[in-house]
């Protein structure tokens, strides 16, 4: 499918072929509402940029993909979901790290300090005996 021309759900017309100006402040720069002046990477698809359109000016290159300039120095949206995968992966590596670690929680002193260390910190491991 082409975006010469299309509607999005909130009834702007958007597409290469749909003549508008840049939509910075004070910008009356003539482009068109083509992914290639968008702030975002799909029309009407993306969380982390506002979706707008910009001239070659006001629209820079980052690693998130094309963004004005407020979104561009926006911090990485985060969601809840993230969050929440972020948690139980640590979670389930803690558990792994746990049934690896030497120790057994026979109070012997671990090899592996810093493995030990996050261990204790997270009650999964008792302090090692003096």
């Amino acid at each position: 499918m082409g975006w010469a021309h299309g509607t999005l759900p909130d009834g702007r017309e958007v597409g290469y072929a749909v003549a508008t100006t840049c939509e910075h402040p004070g910008c009356g720069t003539v482009i068109d509402r083509g992914l290639s002046y968008l702030c975002g990477e799909m029309h009407g698809q993306d969380d982390d940029a506002c979706g707008h359109y910009f001239c070659a000016e006001h629209l820079y290159h980052t690693d998130a993909g094309q963004r004005c300039q407020p979104c561009a120095d926006a911090p990485p949206a985060c969601t809840c979901e993230t969050l929440a995968d972020d948690l139980a992966e640590a979670l389930q590596l803690l558990d792994r790290l746990a049934t690896w670690c030497p120790c057994a929680d026979n109070g012997e002193q671990c090899a592996n300090t810093d493995a030990h260390a996050l261990l204790i910190r997270h009650g999964i491991r008792k302090e090692p005996s003096p």
